[in-house]
């Protein structure tokens, strides 16, 4: 069965704008590294470009709709990562561990996120509905 081609589109941008922080840090690491001479890398850029990830999880869930019908994980992960960031805004004032477990959550919905609009993509492009 052959895809709508607006639904490869936004599981491409999808994917894209979903793995785009983690690229973002790697890129910046490995240039700030090799200009400092030492090891550089700012672990909490995934999360400081959340919006990024915020988009391309909604996108996928999209392009989910579009082309397999399967729309619950892409809205789960992206729950998840509004959830666990809202976690760690509230308690910042308060308790540095969670904090730190919020960030851990969030970086566990990421990439669950991440692994799902790459799935999404590979099936909007498949001959057939997985």
């Amino acid at each position: 069965m052959k895809r709508p081609f607006t639904a490869r589109a936004l599981a491409v941008v999808a994917a894209y704008l979903t793995l785009g922080p983690l690229v973002w840090m790697l890129v910046t690491s490995a240039v700030s590294s090799v200009m400092a001479g030492r090891f550089l890398m700012d672990f909490l850029m995934v999360a400081e470009l959340s919006p990024l990830a915020f988009a391309g999880a909604l996108l996928s869930a999209v392009a989910a709709r579009l082309s397999v019908r399967r729309v619950r994980w892409p809205l789960a992960a992206f729950a998840g990562m509004v959830l666990s960031l809202a976690a760690a805004g509230a308690a910042a004032n308060r308790n540095i561990a969670a904090v730190l477990v919020s960030l851990a959550l969030y970086c566990a919905f990421y990439a669950f996120a991440c692994a799902l609009s790459v799935a999404v993509a590979r099936s909007a492009f498949a001959g057939k509905n997985e």
